[in-house]
């Protein structure tokens, strides 16, 4: 049988490698249905929109950026694994991904080429969620 050590997608799998992020910023998005956290990674500065509206009254006024001013800022990449716990793929795939910003390599010890130096030099906020539904993730 084959080593499969570097497909990790469990609950534990997630804990485990945010306990040793170092370059994000780890945080609790929300609490699932069953209070369980809803756990995020943040890569890269959170940017001042200037908002001085909501959506509906900015384009009520014809101008968006009372909504949120996007002049001069970085776009931001939200990236979700599992929205309904089954899709272990996209889990994985994104803590091997965590794993390369965080440590140069994957699970399986690959460089993954550039990819490394690609994340660091990125202008942008990137924004990770390996699972947004750990109480279905629970029940796999």
């Amino acid at each position: 049988m084959k080593n499969i050590n570097w497909w990790k997608s469990k609950l534990s799998d997630i804990d485990n490698l945010f306990d040793s992020v170092k370059k994000g910023q780890i945080s609790t998005l929300c609490k699932s249905a069953g209070g369980r956290d809803v756990k995020m990674v943040t890569y890269g500065n959170k940017y001042d929109l200037k908002r001085k509206a909501n959506y509906s009254s900015a384009c009520g006024a014809g101008d968006i950026r009372y909504y949120a001013d996007k002049t001069d800022v970085p776009p931001t990449i939200l990236l979700v694994g599992a929205m309904h716990a089954q899709e272990l793929e996209g889990t994985a795939a994104l803590l091997n991904m965590i794993n390369i910003i965080e440590n140069g390599c994957d699970f399986r010890g690959n460089t993954g080429g550039d990819l490394s130096a690609l994340f660091q030099n990125l202008n942008c906020r990137l924004i990770i969620i390996p699972i947004m539904n750990p109480d279905g993730r629970i029940r796999c």
